[in-house]
């Protein structure tokens, strides 16, 4: 009974980290095919690595350019609007960022001060699915958006013949 009980404490003591390690943005994320759009800028999303938990998060923004050139940057922020500096992007020096539901994430864009858009984030229920709503606005204030429609990467697990190697008593 009491071997019972322990086991029973310690499951509850480590759901908090289980449901932290499954948040559900985190992964890398390639454009769907089936919805792919290009933006009125002509730059092409390559890819979206997120690492997100309940205090913040880290993007990294794989493209290339209208001219075909590669570029990235990152967006590293937390979950409560403070004011976040951003390296490598021609469109945006600052960000704000918010957690607005287990599957949702807002982020406010800045360049020089002023505010050129949003992004909008949200998972799909599946987890399979990410869906990013891009608003802008152009130097008159004329709103533009913008959705982008991604696919997660599923990782591959091991063949058989990898996992075979790995067994008991293998190093």
């Amino acid at each position: 009974m009491r071997y019972i009980l322990a086991l029973f404490l310690l499951s509850i003591a480590s759901l908090p980290v289980c449901q932290a390690a499954e948040d559900p943005f985190n992964g890398d994320w390639r454009p769907s095919q089936s919805k792919a759009k290009s933006p009125p800028d002509g730059s092409v999303t390559q890819s979206l690595h997120i690492e997100s938990n309940e205090t913040g998060v880290f993007i990294m923004h794989k493209r290339t350019n209208a001219a075909g050139a590669p570029m990235q940057f990152a967006v590293r922020a937390a979950f409560t609007g403070e004011y976040t500096t951003i390296q490598n992007s021609p469109e945006m020096d600052y960000v704000r960022c918010w957690r607005s539901g287990p599957r949702a994430i807002l982020v406010k864009l800045f360049n020089r001060s002023a505010v050129t858009g949003f992004w909008a984030a949200e998972v799909a229920k599946n987890g399979r699915a990410l869906k990013v709503t891009t608003t802008t606005f152009d130097a008159d204030g004329k709103e533009s958006n913008t959705v982008n429609w991604f696919d997660k990467e599923q990782v591959q697990p091991a063949t058989r013949e990898v996992r075979a190697m790995v067994g008991p008593g293998t190093r």
